[in-house]
């Protein structure tokens, strides 16, 4: 029996469409929120220093909530999306968080996010697009999606 995973999602692939194209196996949980975080757009480099020009990553921000879904994904499908997002190289980084889902049930999760950010970015409008569709698909608050799009 394949291992289950917890996965938060808070950046483009809030967007179902993405999730369903490469996780086609995932299952809807719930929307939840993470205390104390707020998404951030950062340029970055990996375990070797090359430089790429913008990602997105989780910060600690104190008074902050995060709104993000969560999904079960089997192992194998962790592992394919941490091929996507080039864990090998170093561009992001797996990372463990405990996410309060709207169904009032906490969740540990798996989310990943860039593991050497070197300043703020911007998103790409494509990027934004994706988030911001999620956002409007799974009903997050009014003023969390004017946040997001403060962010283009």
């Amino acid at each position: 029996m394949a291992r289950l995973n917890y996965l938060f999602i808070y950046c483009e692939w809030l967007d179902s469409a993405l999730v369903k194209k490469f996780m086609p196996d995932a299952e809807f949980i719930t929307t939840a929120t993470c205390e104390d975080h707020k998404v951030r757009f950062v340029s970055y480099e990996d375990d070797k220093g090359n430089p790429f020009g913008g990602g997105c990553c989780l910060t600690k921000a104190p008074g902050e909530l995060l709104y993000g879904t969560v999904w079960k994904v089997a192992e194998e499908d962790l592992l394919n999306l941490d091929q996507l997002v080039n864990i090998a190289e170093g561009r992001y980084t797996r990372e463990y968080r405990a996410v309060m889902g709207s169904n009032g049930k906490p969740y540990a999760t798996v989310s990943h996010s860039i593991k050497h950010p070197t300043g703020d970015s911007k998103p790409s409008e494509a990027y934004i697009g994706h988030m911001l569709a999620g956002a409007k698909e799974f009903q997050f608050p009014e003023e969390y999606i004017k946040k997001l799009e403060a962010l283009k």
